[in-house]
């Protein structure tokens, strides 16, 4: 009789995989934590820390109305050894160019705490969104 489930061997590599997605952070909220992500025979790697609470906010650009341009900005982040963004990319636009620049530049230069494989530093990707909301007055 033919398996129809994979065997325990294979499931395992396919699990992981699945959880290999970045995790979300709204800014100024708690830190986000991704999944651990597949790595290789050495072993898992612990996911970056995204908190974003020590960032500096991202600044509405000049000619840019909060009660207007609002939105989400997805961002793919390049976390290296030291906590540095050493890369960027926008993976989903707000709606408005300006805001999704003004929220790239302003956590390129945070620093974050970096993955780590066998207790070393590791770099990795990890997605944050952050959200473009008028200040409560």
């Amino acid at each position: 009789m033919k398996r129809l489930i994979p065997s325990g061997r294979l499931l395992a590599p396919l699990m992981l995989a699945a959880c290999a997605g970045a995790g979300t952070a709204h800014a100024h909220d708690a830190p986000a934590t991704m999944p651990p992500v597949a790595a290789d025979a050495m072993g898992l790697v612990k996911a970056a820390v995204v908190d974003m609470r020590n960032c500096s906010k991202a600044k509405y650009p000049p000619g840019t109305l909060p009660e207007v341009a609002q939105g989400t900005t997805f961002l793919s982040l390049l976390i290296g050894t030291d906590g540095a963004v050493l890369e960027s990319q926008l993976e989903r636009s707000s709606g408005h160019p300006q805001l999704d620049e003004a929220a790239r530049a302003a956590l390129s230069i945070c620093h974050f705490t970096p993955a780590q494989q066998n207790g070393q530093p590791v770099q990795q990707w990890a997605t944050v969104a952050y959200v473009w909301e008028p200040e409560a007055k």
